[in-house]
């Protein structure tokens, strides 16, 4: 009886240095673990949260600003004030740039947006409504500016009513092409396996 205690607990300890040693084994893998990195002592769900916020980083990196977006923010400042646009006159600078980014999730700084400003004004969308305050001070959104935005709003809100089945024939229109490369490559494959086969 004594023996057979003794055989048990000698178990119990070869068990659990084990235990403690694949424990340790594991956590020294860890925390050297040369493909992991700074995220090595994270646990799953801290990994994935980190890999998804570094994924949405780059994507919000991929968005890029247009001249519609400095039209947009003319439009809504005439929404917000209820007055019409040559009563909205708006300057170029660091709080338009701060509002647009903030919209978009993106960083772009003044001088990007200044270059956008410029496209806007040689297309006669936007237009100064006082001379001698600098190239982007004082502007107003133009008649045909503010068509481009309406023309965007409209077009926003045709392809959010949208239903699965016009997504699907937009997404196969859109690639047509592809679909037509991979019939072309699927017969051919077919026509080479009845030629080998044959």
């Amino acid at each position: 009886m004594l023996f057979t205690a003794s055989i048990v607990m000698r178990s119990c300890m070869i068990d659990r240095t084990g235990f403690t040693r694949t424990e340790s084994a594991h956590q020294n893998e860890t925390e050297h673990h040369p493909r992991l990195g700074r995220y090595a002592s994270l646990d799953s769900a801290t990994f994935k949260a980190s890999v998804r916020t570094r994924k949405e980083e780059a994507m919000n990196m991929k968005k890029e600003v247009s001249e519609e977006d400095i039209l947009r923010v003319f439009a809504e400042e005439m929404e917000a004030r209820g007055k019409n646009r040559k009563l909205v006159i708006l300057d170029v600078n660091d709080l338009m740039v701060e509002k647009i980014n903030s919209v978009n999730g993106i960083n772009i700084n003044l001088e990007q947006l200044c270059k956008l400003a410029d496209r806007c004004l040689s297309n006669e969308w936007l237009e100064h409504t006082v001379m001698g305050v600098g190239k982007y001070g004082r502007l107003s959104l133009t008649t045909t500016g503010l068509g481009v935005v309406r023309s965007r709003q409209r077009k926003e809100e045709a392809l959010a009513k949208r239903s699965s089945w016009e997504k699907a024939l937009d997404y196969t229109e859109d690639h047509k092409g592809l679909f037509l490369a991979l019939a072309a490559a699927i017969a051919i494959l077919g026509l080479l396996l009845y030629w080998f086969a044959g």
